[in-house]
């Protein structure tokens, strides 16, 4: 970050004094000189800088493509492409001043965004999600609230890979004859691949997929005036329930347990300033037996797994072959409802697309 590079030109020079004060200032004589007037950092903030201005400054144009760019870096399935920039303006903006009372703002430019709001929060909520992970605290920690801020404190202190690998075994309780789930469940948190994939890579968060989903719906029962089309029924099941989404809650739960916080909740709500002072840990979780009646309930009401409900002793190969080949089919599910979104706004990024986890095709 002290470094700027001119967006005019490739020219990068040391930064202005305001941020490196022992800073010769190459960046500056460079502006005099060609009359060039935007820069950027070079670190991960990013930050504009104006020379006409001799101060960095905000601009929503600039922070949409950093968004875009984090977005395509991180989560390439759910990203977009490059588009035109799209202006208007809002004639509708007022302010209120000691001297002059309300006073209008004039025709304020704005930039319409090529998405929905519902997506861009969506994705929003991986972001977050990851920076936490990662324990990135520079970057929305202003924005965070305590609980959120003491996982992502604890999380920088770690280095890769742990801060998503399960260290220590937590047990579940049984609901009735049910161990032969259980120890299924056990198996598959236990199992490298699917740390990463829900912990590590945030490949499926529980959040983003609900607000898809509830959107997807909402907009095709508007298309269709309340009746399902039957491209619906392709990429949304009937039952309304994502296995992926209960087993990445578990996932959660389970990590929170081994290190003692509430890591759900922080992940959930990161703005909630509901805490317990920070530094310090929840010894009452902290290795607490977790009650997996949420997961179990949605396996049986997928449809799929009706010889498997109830709470009688069954065959565990049996439930983990159901149970993979359905959550594989609502993690796919997912992935096309959010290639629909992008679809239909015409920016879907075809190029540098990662391809979907073969996890759930029988490599494990």
């Amino acid at each position: 970050d002290q470094l700027l590079q001119c967006l005019e030109c490739s020219f990068t020079g040391c930064a202005p004094c305001s941020i490196a004060p022992t800073s010769r200032q190459h960046i500056i004589e460079h502006f005099m000189e060609t009359n060039h007037s935007f820069g950027v950092t070079c670190g991960p903030r990013a930050d504009l800088f104006c020379f006409r201005c001799g101060d960095f400054v905000y601009h929503e144009v600039f922070e949409q493509e950093k968004e875009r760019i984090a977005i395509t870096q991180h989560f390439p399935w759910m990203s977009w492409k490059l588009n035109p920039v799209q202006r208007s303006f809002d004639p509708l903006q007022f302010l209120t001043t000691p001297e002059h009372g309300v006073v209008w703002r004039g025709l304020v430019a704005t930039y319409p965004k090529s998405l929905p709001d519902e997506y861009l929060a969506a994705v929003n909520r991986s972001m977050d999600r990851l920076l936490m992970f990662k324990g990135e605290l520079e970057s929305k920690k202003m924005l965070w609230g305590q609980e959120a801020l003491r996982f992502a404190t604890h999380q920088n202190l770690l280095y890769m890979p742990e801060k998503w690998k399960i260290t220590a075994p937590i047990g579940m309780y049984n609901l009735g004859n049910t161990c032969f789930m259980s120890s299924v469940i056990q198996c598959l948190i236990h199992c490298l691949p699917l740390q990463k994939y829900f912990l590590g890579d945030i490949g499926h968060h529980h959040e983003t997929c609900d607000i898809i989903r509830r959107y997807t719906e909402t907009v095709l029962q508007l298309k269709n005036e309340g009746t399902l089309k039957s491209d619906k029924r392709k990429i949304s099941n009937s039952s309304g329930v994502c296995l992926a989404c209960e087993m990445d809650i578990i996932f959660l739960k389970y990590y929170g347990r081994t290190i003692g916080q509430d890591v759900c909740h922080a992940v959930q709500d990161p703005k909630s300033s509901q805490c317990i002072s920070l530094g310090t840990d929840q010894p009452e979780i902290k290795g607490e037996p977790l009650i997996i009646s949420d997961l179990l309930t949605a396996a049986w009401r997928t449809g799929d797994m009706d010889h498997l409900a109830g709470y009688e002793q069954r065959d565990a190969h049996e439930f983990l072959q159901a149970f993979l080949d359905i959550m594989g089919k609502h993690i796919s599910q997912h992935r096309k409802r959010v290639r629909s979104i992008l679809d239909d706004q015409n920016v879907y990024n075809s190029t540098g697309r990662a391809k979907d986890s073969s996890n759930f095709d029988g490599n494990i």
